[in-house]
């Protein structure tokens, strides 16, 4: 794979724009977007095609492959794009192969009856008049549906921050981290095994009753989330205690809950449960970092996206 300034410096001399890891632009009438992923470089073509149709598939890499037999690596075919999947030499011009490549592609496109897409990827209406990355991908659009869209995320944040409550959001939040809790609980009491990625689900389901309890979204909602997901797992630990005391002296739940849990309530219970709650946090930890870039989506950071995206719209008939 090319390093990523030559790749962002020849991208950007063919045309192609720029937000985050993405890059964007037209070769030969296909609006295209470009990543690298570890290790090769994905270009999406824009179409509209069948995705259930793998023969499509099949003879595009076929094709593609018969021209540039070297590193190239797959075809998918997604409906809304063709993705072509490659690593470039860095022994040779890598402005000279990704040229070759994206003729290819098109050549490979056009032969098989692919043809640029031509509808609006938001409402789906013939006609669209610009393109913009819609999620990760550019795509052809209407440019009222994109300032549609940007215009709804910015009131819809504006109402959050004026009617938005902490109170409920929390309310919510503890239903979400009890409910996220629950695969764990089973796993460990059912295999004996702990899984971090279980524990990712406590965090995103006390985020997801935030939100539906229409939780005021801010720094403020992520600090919530996280003592809630850490004080998740004394919850998990002592539900865990409780069951497999239950179990192993054939004693009522309810029995068992009415002693153990005054004593994890005190200085010496309480301790105990911390010291055998290492792993347990530390998998909780994980599963925050999992869990992040959902957690993190704040009144502010939808409205930044939002302006983001708009700023990628262009009229197609600018484009080269």
């Amino acid at each position: 794979m090319a390093n990523k300034p030559t790749v962002a410096e020849t991208l950007s001399e063919l045309g192609f724009g720029a937000m985050g890891a993405f890059r964007f632009g037209t070769w030969q009438g296909y609006a295209v977007t470009h990543y690298l992923n570890q290790g090769y470089e994905c270009f999406h073509f824009a179409v509209r095609t069948d995705k259930k149709d793998k023969q499509l598939r099949k003879s595009l890499f076929a094709a593609v492959k018969e021209r540039c037999p070297k590193r190239f690596l797959s075809c998918m075919n997604l409906g809304d794009s063709i993705a072509f999947n490659l690593s470039a030499d860095r022994k040779q011009d890598y402005r000279e192969q990704v040229t070759a490549y994206l003729n290819a592609m098109t050549e490979a496109l056009r032969a098989h009856g692919v043809a640029p897409a031509a509808t609006c990827a938001h409402c789906g209406a013939a006609a669209p008049d610009s393109l913009c990355l819609v999620g990760s991908k550019f795509q052809p659009v209407h440019a009222h549906c994109v300032h549609d869209a940007k215009n709804a995320t910015v009131e819809a944040a504006q109402r959050n921050e004026e009617s938005g409550s902490y109170l409920t959001g929390t309310l919510g939040a503890i239903v979400g981290t009890l409910v996220g809790i629950i695969p764990s609980v089973l796993t460990i009491l059912l295999t004996e095994r702990i899984y971090a990625l279980l524990f990712a689900l406590v965090p995103l389901a006390a985020m997801f009753g935030y939100r539906l309890c229409k939780g005021k979204q801010s720094k403020g909602s992520i600090a919530i989330i996280v003592v809630l997901s850490i004080l998740g797992v004394f919850v998990l630990q002592g539900v865990v205690v409780i069951f497999q005391i239950a179990q192993e002296y054939s004693v009522p739940l309810g029995e068992v809950a009415a002693e153990i849990i005054p004593y994890l309530l005190t200085g010496e219970g309480f301790s105990a449960l911390l010291s055998d709650s290492a792993m347990e946090f530390l998998f909780m930890a994980i599963g925050i970092f999992f869990a992040w870039r959902y957690l993190n989506q704040t009144n502010t950071s939808a409205v930044a996206a939002a302006n983001a995206v708009e700023s990628t719209l262009r009229p197609i008939d600018t484009q080269q």
